[in-house]
């Protein structure tokens, strides 16, 4: 259904990106992986997107969902290690969630970062 609304791999993956970012704010990594992994292998297969380049878009979606409100279970355990309030932390965290978002998105658009190891074993 996605490939009759466009041919470009990029946009595919940029909503593929933000499905797991949302997902990410809600649910924990395993869960994801196991729900969206199934859908979404068999449309990236189509647009010739690497796995391995999907699965390194799906792993760091997921370790940012895991910093991101209202579900982000790191930012209350390191609340509750820290002893300060929930909203302190999120306030710190900020920038290193933009940080990783960016980081996202070079994963992204430059599919070499992830897959240029898994070529050197080849």
């Amino acid at each position: 259904m996605f490939l009759n609304m466009t041919d470009n791999k990029y946009l595919f993956l940029l909503v593929a990106a933000v499905i797991i970012l949302i997902a990410g704010c809600f649910i924990d990594s395993i869960p994801i992986v196991t729900i969206l992994t199934p859908i979404l292998v068999p449309v990236a297969a189509q647009y010739g997107v690497s796995l391995v380049h999907l699965g390194g878009l799906m792993v760091t979606g997921t370790c940012i969902g895991l910093i991101t409100p209202p579900m982000g279970l790191n930012i209350f355990m390191g609340a509750q290690l820290g002893n300060r309030p929930v909203h302190m932390v999120i306030k710190k965290v900020t920038p290193f969630i933009t940080v990783t978002v960016i980081g996202l998105l070079l994963v992204m658009f430059i599919p070499g970062i992830v897959t240029y190891l898994p070529t050197l074993l080849k």
